[in-house]
């Protein structure tokens, strides 16, 4: 108990320190001989004294911004707007973000950082659903060999006694022969089978399992692996998931960040071009190129390629402005194969007002 206390009481003392202004004042006098003498306690009687000030900590956040215009030093507004762009890493997967303060706010989709929430998680619950019921399917035909099985060799029990006899005519032998080799061919067929459904079966679970697992980890992640244009990592945390758009925000806090500018044009025209800036297949500092092929109200349809890895990152136009967020592909059953879809600008002014103060 007494150490308990004692490092309760140092644990407290340590707070208190952590309380005190970061600005001390070092005081240099001379003595009577001649001599300099330096200490953080104003010396008594000494009139020769000389005070200068020191800093123990520094609250002086990390610069990104500079250390990545020294390390790239981009030539273009796109360069430039690709040193704001961030890969985001989960538990499940990963996607893209980028900065859009200089304080570290980070804008990504909602699926990247709720992975379950998206088209990917659904697919694969679809295709878990499937296996699970061809599954079944197959459990079923297996059961049904089994009672077959069982039939015949009920039947061959049954004769067997009367074929060791006499009295059973050497055709009926021959039949008898041919009747337990199909039967234990047929065994052998169905001990093969029942082996390779109990393996899809443990397959199947395993899979079930590490996505069930990997799904309810990502559904109470709050804090994410960022990589930097440079390869850097360091760790965001979730400040807010938007209910009604594909959008969550982040916040990389201590360091000062690039970002980039929303465009104030709330529909962009068609045939403007854009640029798709992310990690597509966990490959960094990625760049597509397209236009815009139509502004709808609900989102914004570009041929620039989307892959699976850009969600989340910025859509900008040639003068590196964000006029979406890259969400999602659009698929041959919606009629528009190949179209990737992004969320307005805009939207992230709407969802995020508050937490980022008019900072946009």
């Amino acid at each position: 108990m007494m150490i308990r206390k004692y490092l309760l009481v140092a644990a407290i003392s340590i707070l208190h320190l952590g309380a005190i202004s970061a600005s001390a004042g070092v005081y240099k006098y001379q003595d009577e001989n001649g001599k300099w003498h330096f200490t953080d306690q104003p010396p008594k009687n000494k009139a020769n004294t000389a005070v200068t000030a020191t800093t123990t900590t520094s609250n002086v956040k990390a610069d990104l911004k500079d250390k990545l215009h020294q390390a790239f030093k981009p030539a273009s507004k796109i360069d430039e707007a690709s040193l704001s762009v961030v890969t985001v890493v989960t538990t499940a997967g990963s996607g893209s973000g980028f900065f859009v303060t200089s304080d570290g706010y980070i804008i990504t989709n909602r699926h990247v950082v709720r992975p379950t929430t998206s088209s990917q998680a659904k697919d694969t619950k679809a295709q878990l659903a499937e296996w699970k019921q061809r599954l079944d399917n197959y459990k079923l035909e297996l059961e049904d060999d089994e009672e077959r099985l069982q039939e015949m060799k009920l039947t061959i029990d049954e004769d067997r006694d009367y074929m060791e006899s006499s009295q059973a005519s050497e055709t009926h032998k021959s039949q008898y022969q041919r009747y337990v080799k199909r039967y234990k061919k047929n065994k052998d067929i169905h001990e093969a089978n029942v082996k390779k459904y109990r393996k899809q079966e443990k397959e199947y679970k395993k899979e079930k399992s590490e996505f069930g697992f990997s799904s309810s980890l990502s559904n109470f992640s709050r804090k994410f692996t960022i990589t930097l244009k440079d390869g850097k990592k360091l760790k965001a945390k979730l400040v807010k998931i938007s209910k009604d758009h594909d959008l969550a925000l982040l916040k990389l806090d201590n360091y000062t960040t690039p970002y980039l500018t929303l465009s104030e044009q709330r529909y962009p025209k068609q045939g403007t071009k854009v640029f798709a800036i992310g990690s597509p297949f966990g490959i960094t500092d990625a760049l597509t190129t397209g236009i815009v092929t139509k502004s709808s109200k609900k989102a914004l349809f570009t041929d620039a390629q989307i892959l699976p890895g850009n969600s989340g990152g910025p859509l900008v136009n040639a003068d590196g402005e964000v006029l979406g967020v890259n969400t999602a592909v659009l698929s041959a059953a919606q009629n528009m194969d190949g179209l990737g879809v992004a969320v307005y600008a805009s939207h992230i002014r709407s969802e995020f007002a508050r937490n980022l103060g008019g900072k946009l």
